[in-house]
């Protein structure tokens, strides 16, 4: 069935539902019934009704023919030859694809008990013969609305089906993309950066010549920095994301990070600095990932401090948590590019220096994570009145006997 006509088959399944005061419903209906009497005097009526009637006179050839081609409603008698009913409706009400068809029984019988075996055999109501016609017309209208209700659900419930087995599929053929286009990335960004310091190597060139090489690596190595963000982001969400947890020293860590931002505080005209606590402990954590963490932070600092300003990172002894308090933040002395921008911030727990950082930015996401997969958190400071900070949490989680020198 195209698509088209699948769509076109659910609008008028949900007219007979929920239009009827402007459209008849109508459908199959299957009698079986062995008295021919009784057969034809209700095959009159309901095609009186404009409904397609099919009927067998016995229980045997009345379950091949359903099973053949299923009616969207049965009209049932209990006592025929070679098959009664009963037995019919146990075997329609086991069948997968017969199941959910409604089922009246019809029958003579006016002994009770009668009626509830039928329905506790799955049949949907319950009529003496002869049946009284307006009452069998109301009774099988109320059946076929709710069939074709059912009908609707499991069409939809296919194409839900269907358009989520294309997304996923989608999804992987992206996620196959989205791998090929980093290695290519990755790939052609070692080339760039191993050319560019090659020729820094070989020297030979101006003052100005050297400034611009020097911003092509700085530059090489953001771009590759934000493909390692990206990567480690997906890892994260699918949780597939490796951390390597080893000692770390916070002032080696801190020293190596104003090293790689030498470069762009120069072409800001900004001084970093550092302000370490003394005899700081060791700490346990994948010293790559908040290197790159702190890396990120820095920068989008630096990014909206105003030219002469002072930029720095600062670490202290967090005693509350047994944790290590990690500040970056400039003076803000002088008018700049102003202050962070005051995104909309993710649900957490406040802290006296402010509000959680927010969930936009590459840089800002990956950071937040790398520092929550640690157990720790991370916030903007948005209560000064000049320049910027944000601050984060590590537990030190410190090895027996370890602590810093450096």
């Amino acid at each position: 069935m195209s698509l088209d006509t699948e769509e076109n088959s659910l609008q008028v399944s949900m007219e007979s539902c929920f239009l009827t005061n402007r459209l008849k419903v109508t459908g199959t209906i299957f009698i079986a019934e062995d008295d021919a009497a009784t057969r034809l005097a209700i095959t009159r009526h309901l095609e009186h009704d404009d409904y397609t009637v099919v009927s067998a006179g016995d229980g045997v050839q009345a379950l091949e023919m359903i099973r053949e081609t299923p009616p969207d409603l049965i009209l049932l008698d209990i006592y025929m030859p070679k098959m009664d009913g009963r037995r019919v409706l146990e075997h329609i009400r086991t069948d997968e694809k017969l199941r959910h068809l409604p089922v009246i029984v019809i029958t003579t019988d006016h002994d009770f008990n009668t009626a509830v075996e039928c329905i506790s055999l799955g049949a949907d109501d319950y009529l003496i013969k002869p049946p009284n016609a307006v009452l069998l017309r109301a009774r099988i209208k109320a059946l076929l609305e709710r069939k074709y209700l059912w009908d609707y659900e499991m069409a939809l419930h296919t194409q839900l089906q269907r358009s989520y087995e294309q997304l996923r599929t989608l999804n992987e053929s992206m996620d196959e993309l989205s791998h090929l286009v980093v290695h290519d990335l990755r790939i052609s960004l070692a080339s760039l950066l191993s050319g560019l310091m090659t020729l820094k190597h070989f020297g030979g060139m101006g003052a100005v010549q050297q400034e611009i090489v020097e911003i092509g690596i700085q530059d090489g190595r953001t771009l590759l920095s934000m493909i390692n963000d990206l990567q480690d982001i997906k890892q994260i969400e699918e949780d597939t994301l490796r951390v390597k947890r080893e000692p770390q020293a916070p002032k080696a860590m801190v020293n190596s990070v104003l090293q790689q931002l030498s470069v762009l505080a120069e072409s800001r005209k900004l001084q970093l600095t550092s302000d370490i606590e003394p005899d700081l402990p060791i700490f346990i954590a994948d010293g790559e990932k908040v290197s790159r963490t702190l890396v990120n932070l820095l920068g989008m600092i630096c990014k909206y401090a105003p030219g002469g300003d002072t930029v720095t990172v600062s670490v202290r002894r967090f005693m509350r948590e047994s944790a290590l308090l990690f500040t970056i933040e400039n003076a803000g002395g002088k008018p700049g590019r102003g202050q962070l921008p005051r995104q909309e911030t993710v649900p957490g727990e406040q802290t006296g220096a402010g509000k959680h950082l927010p969930s936009t930015g590459l840089g800002l996401t990956f950071s937040r994570k790398i520092v929550e997969l640690h157990g720790g958190r991370l916030w903007l400071d948005h209560e000064r009145e000049n320049g910027n900070m944000v601050s984060f949490i590590l537990p030190i989680n410190q090895a027996p006997g370890s602590a810093e020198n450096a």
